[in-house]
């Protein structure tokens, strides 16, 4: 996600280019990632996942298999905070989880 926000494509309710997403990532880890949107607010579709691939090494990012059922999304797709009460439950690993990503991103948009 650093190589989006140094682009200017940050968690902000924001449109954003899935073209230009794709982009950016390949050229940060140099491979194509696949993206996953769902339905969000106002019938547009957000940013669900972001699916990178990582060859036997463990270190070098490598294209990743076609999905067996193709990743539907808009040309331009919603990019939102991810937020606790998004989880699906309240366990308290998955707020831990939670806690770790926020402290991700506040780093990442930081830099």
């Amino acid at each position: 996600m650093l190589y989006c926000a140094y682009a200017g494509i940050k968690p902000d309710f924001g449109l954003y280019s899935v073209k230009k997403i794709k982009e950016v990532i390949e050229e940060g880890i140099g491979a194509p990632a696949l993206i996953q949107c769902s339905k969000g607010p106002f019938n547009k579709f957000q940013l669900y996942q972001i699916y990178v691939c990582v060859a036997e090494d463990a270190k070098t990012f490598v294209e990743c298999p076609s999905p067996r059922k193709p990743y539907t999304c808009g040309d331009d797709i919603l990019f939102h905070p991810f937020k606790k009460w998004m989880l699906k439950t309240n366990s308290t690993k998955s707020y831990a989880a939670a806690d770790a990503i926020d402290q991700l991103l506040e780093a990442v948009m930081e830099i």
